[in-house]
């Protein structure tokens, strides 16, 4: 399920018009590159530069 592409097709309360559909997944795109730096800082980074030992397997 896109839900750019599936809320546009759709004539129900909750779709996105199709006029606002390329604004909607651009703003989707949007967050998505700024989440991952955003996640990256909130969760420290690179695993392998952790203090914290390996969990045991």
């Amino acid at each position: 399920m896109i839900p750019g592409r599936d809320g546009s097709l759709s004539d129900t309360f909750a779709g996105i018009a199709p006029q606002d559909a390329p604004a909607f997944i651009a703003a989707q795109i949007v967050g998505a590159l700024l989440t991952v730096p955003l996640a990256g800082w909130l969760w420290g980074g690179d695993p392998a530069k952790r203090d914290a030992p390996p969990l045991a397997s």
